[in-house]
């Protein structure tokens, strides 16, 4: 996993395999509420691959809530290491 790579994709399968109906674009509506469709799909694209700058906590909380995930899995943070 390359650094700053948040773990969406991780966090997705676990809420699906929990029967969460959840997609990256219904996160993308909730981070991005006033972007347009395309540019919230190019958006989550760069969230998702770590090209994004600048990563909001408030984007970690709704991530986290959506897929019900603790933002120390979205980080990759350890806590046994």
């Amino acid at each position: 996993m390359k650094m700053g790579v948040l773990k969406i994709k991780e966090a997705i399968e676990i809420a699906k395999s929990k029967g969460v109906k959840i997609t990256q674009m219904r996160i993308a509506r909730k981070i991005w509420p006033d972007s347009t469709p395309a540019a919230q799909r190019v958006n989550m694209y760069n969230l998702v691959n770590g090209e994004t700058a600048r990563v909001s906590p408030d984007w970690i909380k709704i991530i986290s809530e959506e897929c019900g995930v603790t933002a120390d899995f979205l980080l990759g943070i350890n806590k046994d290491e």
